[in-house]
């Protein structure tokens, strides 16, 4: 993780501890990139459901706390995306096959042909989360969680995207989530490409890059046959 980066964790994880969120306990995240990571594609969620490390919120006022934090998250980077195809079917504890997210997430990854080896797959992804900091027990960050860490990760979201240069940005998130993150930065071609399953679609731009985006609806309860037809028809087999 960059100095930039850390910088701006730091900030948020202060702001976090000055306001009066209803949370107890706070699990932080960073973007992740598969170790066959190919600029091909950035999925991204809302925010993590629970995760593995967490902490108090007040503590983050404190460096110490503020460098313990940092350094799990560089772990989680470090120790990349085998972890999702590795708990397809696990004998216990979290499994990513239950997860609608990761279902479609892997449904897309393999209908790109950018993925050399199926078992394997999540390693050829990169993936990050619009909010870096969520509830330790699971469910969305609170509206005031939100808020004290909203310009944060706005700024996160946008350091992430420019470091990856993805050819496709795809949010599975929704248009309400997602726009407040990147408006300024696209160009939308809505008139084609919109549809029951995709919000919006067109060109993203920040400083010197410029690639594909989709923001989608959030795969929970959808057919997910249906919505990877949809990603497909915007996204057609063969372009970047």
């Amino acid at each position: 993780m960059n100095t930039e980066r850390q910088t701006t964790y730091r900030q948020m994880i202060a702001s976090i501890a000055s306001n009066k969120i209803v949370e107890a306990e706070l699990c932080p995240f960073t973007l992740i990139r598969g170790a066959n990571y190919n600029g091909e594609l950035l999925v991204i969620g809302r925010s993590v459901n629970g995760w593995m490390y967490s902490y108090c919120p007040d503590d983050g006022l404190a460096k110490p706390k503020q460098d313990e934090i940092i350094e799990q998250l560089e772990t989680y980077e470090k120790e990349g995306l085998h972890w999702v195809y590795s708990r397809e079917s696990p004998k216990k504890g979290y499994n990513t096959r239950r997860s609608a997210f990761w279902r479609v997430a892997k449904r897309i990854a393999l209908s790109r042909s950018i993925v050399d080896n199926e078992r394997i797959w999540s390693t050829y992804i990169a993936w990050t989360n619009l909010y870096k900091v969520s509830n330790a027990v699971g469910g969305n960050p609170s509206e005031t969680l939100c808020n004290a860490q909203f310009p944060y990760c706005k700024r996160l979201l946008q350091m992430e995207i420019r470091q990856l240069k993805p050819h496709t940005t795809l949010f599975l998130t929704g248009t309400n989530w997602a726009l407040p993150f990147v408006q300024e930065c696209i160009i939308p071609n809505d008139s084609q490409y919109r549809s029951s399953v995709v919000d919006s679609a067109g060109i993203i731009t920040m400083g010197d890059y410029s690639g594909r985006y989709i923001i989608a609806k959030h795969p929970q309860g959808k057919n997910e046959a249906d919505f990877v037809n949809e990603i497909e028809r915007i996204w057609p087999k063969g372009t970047i």
